[in-house]
């Protein structure tokens, strides 16, 4: 699932590091001095580049006077820079291909996004209509679904994910299959048949409540919901904007994202296939 993984990141990016393996190499941990180390680690691990989120049954004023007195005794330094090297819109390569011990093949197809460079609402919006999109053409209740599960392309499982931050985002296809190219083909004929033939307003006015639920039913997992908050409050999103966000989608938001990011040209296939 790793090497699927970062295969597919490095046919999509040119040049953003999140095509770059989070351990590194053996070539790049050589080079790592003390130096190196503390620097990264006074850089990033200090108060101008943290928040707190405390989700619990406590007295909001008693916590802040234990936060006041031990982790903000000390000043925050400055906001820190971060620097991205340009990436074209273009993707890097269109397949990759590994030998592995797995029973069956495993694939990963990505659609790079190119609409990126922001945060806040705007950013939470797309990631909601991006939402309401995946479940509509690759969701179970789906034509798509049941026609590569029935015709023995795929198992039980079709993984499917939208990942945004401010400077990249991309949604991922993820199974196991006998014949991944196919499964590919099958997928991007089906994008191209809804483009021809329209998306259904009504599948998107069940699935956007579909996509309200979950999100009611993330309250539910008081663990899962701070990592959540805590993840967009860094691409600058308040999660409790969802609300307000969400009540602004129309069916038209959701066509035009169609049209703009699922683009066979911004299409990779990253596959492991067995020994």
């Amino acid at each position: 699932g790793w090497k699927v993984f970062f295969n597919m990141l490095g046919l999509m990016y040119h040049n953003h590091p999140v095509k770059l393996e989070i351990a590194g190499t053996v070539e790049s941990i050589s080079h790592i001095t003390s130096d190196l180390l503390y620097k990264c680690y006074n850089t990033f691990y200090n108060l101008s580049n943290m928040s707190l989120i405390v989700i619990a049954d406590i007295d909001p004023e008693k916590t802040l006077e234990v936060i006041n007195s031990s982790i903000l005794k000390s000043e925050p330094k400055d906001k820190i820079t971060h620097i991205y090297p340009d990436e074209p819109d273009t993707v890097a390569g269109t397949y990759a291909e590994a030998s592995l011990s797995v029973s069956m093949p495993l694939f990963m197809m990505g659609f790079k996004d190119i609409d990126v460079g922001y945060g806040g609402d705007r950013l939470l919006k797309k990631n909601i209509i991006t939402s309401i999109l995946l479940e509509m053409i690759f969701g179970k209740s789906g034509k798509l679904y049941n026609d590569l599960y029935e015709s023995g392309l795929i198992t039980d499982s079709l993984e499917y994910e939208y990942t945004m931050q401010k400077e990249y985002a991309y949604t991922a296809i993820e199974a196991e299959s006998k014949d991944p190219g196919k499964v590919y083909e099958e997928i991007l004929s089906h994008i191209e048949y809804l483009r021809k033939n329209g998306l259904s307003e009504e599948s998107f006015e069940r699935i956007k409540k579909v996509v309200w639920g979950d999100y009611i039913r993330s309250f539910n997992d008081v663990e899962g919901y701070a990592h959540g908050f805590m993840t967009l409050l860094f691409t600058d999103i308040d999660y409790t904007h969802y609300f307000d966000v969400y009540k602004t989608i129309t069916f038209e938001d959701v066509k035009k994202r169609f049209d703009e990011h699922f683009v066979r040209e911004r299409s990779v296939l990253s596959v492991v296939k067995p020994v």
